[in-house]
């Protein structure tokens, strides 16, 4: 089913989600992807999308349980001021608590993630993103349209802290 979740009138954009009920076998692997040409003209990039997701049903090897999917939610069209450095935050959780890092899709490793809108060649030069899932980009000229392609990653296995004091060294002393 898709539903309608969001719509800005000043935007002339509505967002949706959509959902699907399949009948999948233990230990499956598979990855759906939604496509189409829906997006408004692109400055940098073609003018067709896909989002896509890979989903195993091999039980975690932490838990023994099935892992569930990490959520990202913002919402599109996003209109920035024209040479000022904007934060773009994307809302991400997991709902079993794994932690969760931002990184650029790319067309590596034999997976095609992002086609035509592979940054950074379809995003204004230095854009970054940040593993917090917060994008900063500078529109540098007024009416240009950019996708921004990125990926939604979990860390299985919990990082240890390291724990670093700065002190300044005078002679033999320390401060």
């Amino acid at each position: 089913m898709t539903y309608c979740t969001d719509v800005s009138s000043l935007s002339g954009v509505a967002v949706g989600q959509r959902s699907d009920i399949v009948s999948l076998s233990k230990s499956s692997s598979f990855s759906p992807v939604y496509a189409s040409t829906a997006w408004s003209i692109l400055t940098l990039g073609e003018d067709s999308w896909s989002i896509s997701s890979h989903i195993n049903l091999v039980r975690r090897p932490d838990n023994g349980m099935f892992n569930n999917a990490s959520i990202a939610a913002v919402m599109s069209q996003i209109n920035i001021q024209q040479n000022h450095k904007t934060l773009i935050t994307v809302s991400v959780s997991d709902p079993d608590g794994d932690t969760i890092r931002c990184r650029w899709a790319n067309s590596s490793n034999g997976v095609d993630e992002c086609v035509s809108i592979c940054p950074p060649g379809s995003l204004p030069v230095n854009t970054a993103i940040y593993s917090n899932c917060t994008v900063e980009i500078i529109g540098a000229s007024a009416a240009s349209g950019y996708a921004i392609a990125l990926m939604i990653c979990y860390i299985l296995i919990k990082q240890n802290q390291i724990i670093i004091f700065v002190f300044t060294y005078l002679g033999r002393r320390f401060h």
